[in-house]
């Protein structure tokens, strides 16, 4: 792989690298949530993982895409948001991802963004899906993938440049989570993705990770999981996470998932 280049925008900026056949494009939104959206080209035709949602960024994407003449032909989410990006264009879900973003825990996150930024996110969901299901081998844009059993966010697996898309990865950062069980089963897919060989792991809210990164984020799912059944409140669970992990900041998104893990629905004793 070679980085080819780097291009700043107004908002946002995006790094471009060379595979063999296949051309990554990855938007760094510079936005509240370090949202990245992947853009993968392969002979002419494209397909985009994960899209922004605030206003500004969908359409500086959008220019670029345009400016470049890149011929989208996909949008694959496994988070749902961001509608107006692109609105003609199929979007690929599991039904799973999909109930989670309409009226699961995903769309309290969202409505939370809508009361702290208003018109300047997109927090609408696309109606023009294509279900895929857990386990599906598919080709977009000439690029084979498969789609791995998530809770609720799927992984993807992208054979041909030896990669992983995950929706989130530590990487110096705290991660959502919304629940022991939804962490103990990150860590053991990302372990397994490892295992298989995978090299190159990318996320929607980081860069590039190598495997070394990412055992780190398998200890950090582990943790969040060990620390639920220790603290059953909000500031200790908080304050055992920060002494495990000092260097890393998001504690918007600690709080969030202290606050997911520690109420009484998640309470666990036994399992």
């Amino acid at each position: 792989m070679n980085k080819v280049s780097y291009t700043p925008l107004m908002r946002g900026k995006i790094r471009t690298y060379n595979f063999e056949k296949i051309k990554l494009h990855m938007y760094e939104n510079n936005d509240f949530t370090e949202k990245i959206n992947v853009i993968l080209e392969k002979n002419g035709e494209a397909v985009i993982i994960d899209t922004p949602i605030f206003v500004d960024n969908i359409r500086e994407l959008e220019k670029y895409i345009t400016s470049r003449g890149l011929k989208i032909i996909g949008k694959i989410l496994s988070c749902h948001a961001g509608a107006s990006f692109l609105p003609n264009i199929p979007v690929y879900t599991t039904r799973k991802a999909y109930n989670f973003s309409v009226n699961g825990a995903g769309r309290e996150l969202l409505d939370e963004h809508d009361e702290l930024f208003g018109d300047e996110v997109d927090t609408s969901v696309s109606e023009n899906v294509i279900f895929l299901n857990e386990g599906e081998e598919i080709e977009i844009a000439g690029i084979e993938m498969c789609i791995v059993k998530g809770n609720p966010m799927f992984d993807i697996e992208i054979p041909e440049i030896k990669a992983i898309h995950t929706h989130m990865l530590c990487h110096n950062s705290h991660s959502i989570m919304f629940d022991p069980k939804g962490a103990r089963t990150q860590a053991k897919r990302l372990k397994r993705h490892l295992e298989n060989g995978y090299e190159l792991f990318m996320s929607s809210h980081h860069s590039f990770e190598g495997p070394e990164r990412v055992r780190e984020s398998i200890a950090y799912f582990n943790s969040l999981d060990e620390v639920s059944r220790l603290y059953k409140d909000v500031a200790s669970f908080m304050r055992a996470m920060r002494n495990k992990f000092p260097r890393y900041d998001g504690d918007y998104y600690l709080g969030i998932t202290a606050k997911m893990f520690t109420s009484k629905k998640h309470h666990h004793h036994h399992y």
